[in-house]
């Protein structure tokens, strides 16, 4: 995966929800401000609505064709911006270079489920993304013949993200 998806450092995880719930763990706290769009697989909106509120971190969904018009939404504390191009279900698309163009100017991370697209279809680092979330579940695997999800990092998380996952695998049963 790390080398079809041209990241710095990918990591499995035991489903694509797991993968999700991991990442927006990792990069968000009490404070923060995130930006949902709109048409995300139903349990990732989910664990936004009900987890990362519960824990103080702000979340505004937005427009599953949003492009630059993203600053609109943007406020001083956002800290994350998590895009699924195509959105599950519905297959709208957003402006990845026009969102990840503003999100670099304000050091917000973008992320991208690309489970859709997969890295056959879509290079989303070319585009500007951070972190890309694939449910290896669907396409990749053959389609619900194997339960794995994986994040994907560029060279800056690699780091943050290595750390947080050795830290996460010290609660794993043995």
């Amino acid at each position: 995966m790390q080398e079809l998806e041209g990241s710095a450092l990918t990591r499995a995880f035991p489903s694509g929800i797991s993968a999700i719930i991991n990442t927006l763990l990792t990069y968000t706290s009490s404070g923060d401000h995130a930006l949902i769009c709109d048409n995300v697989y139903g349990p990732t909106a989910s664990f936004c609505n009900k987890i990362l509120r519960k824990y103080d971190v702000a979340i505004d969904f937005i427009p599953p064709d949003i492009g630059s018009n993203i600053v609109e939404y943007l406020q001083p504390n956002t800290r994350l911006i998590y895009l699924e191009s195509p959105g599950s279900n519905t297959f709208e698309l957003q402006d990845i270079p026009a969102i990840t163009k503003e999100a670099t100017k304000r050091d917000i991370i973008t992320v991208l489920d690309n489970t859709w697209a997969t890295p056959l279809f879509l290079n989303p680092f070319a585009l500007g993304v951070d972190i890309v979330v694939q449910s290896v579940t669907k396409y990749i695997s053959g389609h619900s013949d194997v339960l794995l999800g994986t994040v994907s990092v560029n060279q800056r998380y690699a780091e943050e993200s290595d750390t947080f996952y050795q830290v996460m695998e010290t609660f794993a049963p043995p």
